[in-house]
């Protein structure tokens, strides 16, 4: 089986020690970014299943609202086929980022 990692390249401000890519980012950089994911993703439907864990990381992919948060798994969705069904899941989160509702969605 394979693992399908998702980078969410958002962050509240560049860290001086990062060194992967991402930027600080608006509700609408991260809608076209959302989009561009989904249409990538249109183009891999033979791999729909074939995905036993995922890691979403980033940037902050906590940073997303959480209708952004919903719309994302959505697309991962369609890759993986159900999330509930991985053997793992890791997304990574800022504390001053994540809320209950989003918490609510990723534990869904």
């Amino acid at each position: 089986m394979r693992g399908l990692y998702v980078h969410v390249p958002f962050c509240r401000s560049k860290c001086g020690y990062c060194d992967f890519a991402s930027a600080p980012g608006t509700p609408a950089d991260i809608d076209a970014y959302l989009d561009a994911l989904a249409a990538e993703s249109s183009l891999y439907d033979g791999l729909s299943g074939g995905f036993d864990t995922l890691y979403v990381g980033g940037g902050t992919p906590s940073l997303l609202s959480t209708a952004q948060l919903a719309r994302l798994c959505g697309v991962i969705g369609t890759l993986t086929g159900p999330l509930a069904a991985l053997r793992e899941r890791t997304f990574e989160a800022n504390p001053e980022s994540m809320d209950a509702a989003k918490a609510a969605l990723l534990k869904e």
